[in-house]
């Protein structure tokens, strides 16, 4: 069996799939699925519930400008996959990050991705 090791910091990667509909005439109707690895850092429960109620306790018209806070604080790293129109790797950064998120499906994909990191369905069968 593995140990546990306490640390300051834990990361990890995880598989981020976003589907948007596909461009293609001929595919109307259909969705293509896209996949990259994103970093995330694991911070407590307690940190991230105080965000999110930091973020929930704002008037409404300043809660649309920092929905995202609590990815913006856990996302850290991308992997090669997000790439430019010409097929170049876009390195991470938190602007590129935060520009990415107004795409809805992008940051749809973050935040489910995210939830299903915290969630141990290890034990789980599939039928």
């Amino acid at each position: 069996m593995v140990k546990f090791v306490v640390t300051t910091e834990r990361r990890y990667w995880w598989t981020v799939k976003v589907r948007v509909p596909n461009a293609d005439e001929r595919r109307a109707n259909q969705f293509e699925e896209f996949s990259f690895k994103v970093q995330f850092e694991d911070i407590g429960t307690e940190e991230a519930d105080q965000i999110l109620s930091e973020v929930n306790a704002l008037p409404v018209e300043q809660r649309v400008t920092r929905q995202h806070d609590l990815l913006l604080r856990v996302v850290t790293n991308w992997d090669q996959d997000i790439v430019d129109e010409e097929g170049n790797a876009i390195p991470f950064d938190t602007p590129k990050l935060r520009a990415l998120l107004d795409d809805g499906r992008f940051a749809t994909g973050l935040w489910r991705a995210w939830g299903d990191s915290q969630r141990d369905e290890g034990g789980r069968r599939k039928n």
